[in-house]
């Protein structure tokens, strides 16, 4: 809070504010991340994702725990 009481915006750089806006509108869509790397993909271990960044798995590939 500032002094006088208000509650300061956090100051977003041009780059984040537009990746959360290209988040948001993908969500929106129902894309995932494998659709567009802005959406945070629930259940993706960090090893999965560093496999398909890499090409370890294909774009079909299933999450863990999806059959």
């Amino acid at each position: 809070m500032l002094m006088d009481g208000r509650t300061p915006v956090l100051p977003l750089t041009g780059f984040a504010l537009l990746a959360q806006a290209m988040g948001l509108a993908a969500a929106g869509r129902g894309e995932t991340a494998l659709d567009n790397p802005f959406v945070e993909e629930p259940g993706a271990s960090a090893a999965w994702i560093d496999g398909w960044m890499r090409g370890q798995t294909g774009r079909s590939a299933p999450l863990p725990g999806r059959a």
